[in-house]
């Protein structure tokens, strides 16, 4: 989830928010690997799979994103804008045996709670 993303739609407008989810989509494929599967889940809100991995893996390419994105600018038509994400993780395997509904509420809850616990964050 993007950190505060309805203020860059508010103050600067939807074609420009739209400008920084591309350009964070863009970001993402990047860093992700190629077997990982990348999608929109809801508003600012996406989800990235990861195919056989490990809780390792997983914080691996979650502090990549988290990188990805607050590393540098967003360069937009209206200028350059600083963007942060709060990131829910969770990790279904013979141990947990999570649901698809289990595995996403998880990741929603952590998600929930690296928002309350100062953003810019991955919770698990």
């Amino acid at each position: 989830d993007l950190d505060h993303f309805k203020s860059i739609n508010d103050t600067y407008s939807h074609l420009v928010g739209d400008e920084v989810l591309i350009e964070m989509s863009r970001r993402i494929f990047d860093v992700i690997r190629s077997d990982d599967v990348f999608a929109r889940y809801g508003g600012e809100e996406f989800s990235v799979i990861l195919t056989d991995a490990d809780h390792e893996t997983g914080l691996i390419v979650a502090y990549r994103c988290l990188k990805a994105i607050a590393g540098e600018p967003f360069q937009t038509s209206a200028g350059p804008i600083n963007c942060t994400t709060s990131i829910g993780m969770a990790i279904a395997n013979e141990k947990t045996k999570y649901t698809r509904t289990e595995l996403l509420k998880t990741a929603d809850d952590n998600l929930y709670e690296a928002k309350k616990t100062g953003r810019n964050q991955i919770q698990f």
